[in-house]
C-alpha cells in the first residue's frame, strides 16, 4: 500500500577558487547548511528513504559562481530521516527548508551527529524518552 512520508534532507553549500574581489561581507571561512523536508510516495520507511535520496542528488545536482567570482556548489549530506505525516498530504511537495551557515571544519559526520545524536552519546537511545506511548507502546 502506497503511503506520503515526509522527509528531511540535509545539505552543504561550499565555496571554492580565489575571489576576483572582496567586500565586507566575504568570508571563506563558512558553509551554507540546508534543511529540506519533502514528501515522498512510498510503500515503507526505507522505501521513502531511498526515493528521497534519490530527488536528493538531483536537487543538489549543480553549481554557480557567486558575487567574487568563485565556484559555489551543493551536495547532499547522505543525512535523511522520514517519518509517516498523520494527516493525509500531496506527495513531491516541499513543506519546508531552511538554511545556516557553519564554520567550514564542521564535516558531515558532525553534522549528523548534531541533527540525529552521534552513537557514543547514546542521543538515539534518549529520544525515547520524548515518544508517546500511543504510537510506540510502553516499555516492560
Amino acid at each position: 500500500m502506497w503511503k506520503v512520508f515526509a522527509v528531511k534532507t540535509i545539505y552543504r553549500t561550499s565555496v571554492t577558487g580565489e575571489p576576483f574581489a572582496t567586500d565586507e561581507s566575504y568570508s571563506n571561512k563558512f558553509d551554507q547548511i540546508e534543511e529540506r523536508v519533502f514528501t515522498v510516495k512510498a510503500r515503507s520507511f526505507d522505501e521513502a528513504i531511498k526515493r528521497a535520496e534519490a530527488e536528493a542528488e538531483e536537487y543538489a545536482d549543480g553549481s554557480h559562481i557567486n558575487p567574487y567570482g568563485q565556484d559555489v556548489t551543493q551536495k547532499y549530506t547522505g543525512i535523511a530521516g522520514a517519518y509517516e505525516p498523520f494527516d493525509n498530504v500531496p506527495a513531491n511537495i516541499e513543506v519546508y527548508s531552511n538554511t545556516f551557515i557553519v564554520p567550514k571544519s564542521i564535516s558531515d559526520d558532525q553534522l549528523a551527529d548534531n541533527f540525529q545524536g552521534d552513537e557514543k552519546s547514546n542521543c538515539g537511545e534518549w529520544r525515547k524518552n520524548f515518544l508517546n506511548s500511543e504510537f510506540s507502546g510502553f516499555v516492560i
